[in-house]
């Protein structure tokens, strides 16, 4: 709780910069350092992951389960925000059909090979990263679990940049306050699409798949959050499916990154804000304000406090 209080604070002092302090177009020199940002924040996060000894070592007994969950997870969500989005008339950008675009509306799309350009680089970014963490940090480090907390410290120190870059944006496009209002409703629109997208999906692999029906359900929605999700499912005796859950939404948070440039491009920007869950208001919302649009990332922001509330009713519910 006190993370996104910090966060969203972050991001409002820059809002209020940006509009009242701040004269000057800083847009390209903050795209910049925000890239370099998210760039340096996924390697940290793959190293974070290379790092882990029991992550690494439960890839092969519950990585696959957890890598199909995940891609069930962004299926549903995915499948849901684009019947959703049709259902409140929204066209790909996540715009009513009479909204007047600008070109700050359409994303950074560039020709289409932007998008795959970014995914690519990220990728790259993330193996390096893990190999790094498992195979030169432990030569290079004596205490792992004092690399986790550096790395962990780290990783918050590139996310308050990405953030005070995601609140400079959004001041730059005019008034937040105008934009939620002209959204309305459809602001539950995103929420909604990724609760129920991924509930469904984690009760088809409870019925079809090796967990029981509640072990699924609960592992599905933790919708990104694996510090909570994953201590839970333990907490209620359920070992197996508590590493599944760990796995499963370090995955989501990770590939979401990898994912959104594509999903932008290729369906539209209201699905690609739904990949993330509950990491759409902090880790992802960079990537999903870059590939997108101002409007979209309010949503992501709204939409990812709402699911980190559910996780912590849904998860508990499901697993007691």
């Amino acid at each position: 709780m006190l993370s996104m209080l910090k966060y969203m604070a972050i991001m409002a002092v820059f809002y209020i910069l940006s509009d009242k302090v701040i004269k000057a177009d800083l847009a390209k020199p903050m795209q910049t350092f925000s890239d370099m940002a998210l760039y340096a924040l996924v390697f940290i996060m793959g190293m974070r992951i290379g790092a882990n000894e029991e992550v690494i070592s439960k890839l092969g007994s519950v990585g696959f389960q957890a890598l199909v969950t995940t891609f069930l997870a962004f299926f549903g969500s995915v499948a849901m925000a684009f019947l959703v989005r049709t259902f409140m008339m929204l066209d790909r950008h996540g715009l009513g059909k009479k909204h007047i675009r600008t070109e700050r509306e359409t994303g950074d799309e560039g020709n289409g090979a932007n998008g795959l350009k970014s995914t690519a680089i990220i990728f790259s970014l993330v193996a390096l990263g893990m190999l790094t963490g498992h195979f030169i940090v432990p030569e290079m480090i004596v205490e792992p679990d004092e690399f986790q907390e550096d790395a962990g410290t780290m990783i918050d120190i590139c996310l308050c940049i990405l953030l005070a870059g995601v609140g400079y944006g959004l001041g730059t496009e005019g008034n937040i306050l105008g934009k939620i209002r002209s959204i309305g409703f459809r602001v539950l629109g995103l929420p909604i699409a990724i609760i129920s997208g991924t509930a469904i999906m984690g009760l088809a692999y409870g019925v079809y798949g090796p967990l029981t029906i509640r072990e699924s359900l609960a592992i599905f929605m933790g919708m990104g959050w694996y510090g909570l999700a994953p201590a839970i499912i333990l907490n209620a005796g359920h070992a197996t499916a508590s590493a599944i859950s760990f796995l499963h939404n370090i995955f989501r948070e990770v590939l979401s990154m990898l994912i959104i440039p594509i999903v932008a491009q290729r369906i539209g920007y209201f699905e690609a804000a739904a990949l993330p869950g509950s990491t759409g208001m902090d880790c992802c919302l960079p990537s999903v304000k870059k590939y997108t649009n101002g409007e979209v990332a309010i949503m992501s922001l709204i939409s990812g406090i709402i699911c980190s509330m559910a996780v912590t009713v849904l998860v508990p519910v499901i697993i007691d």
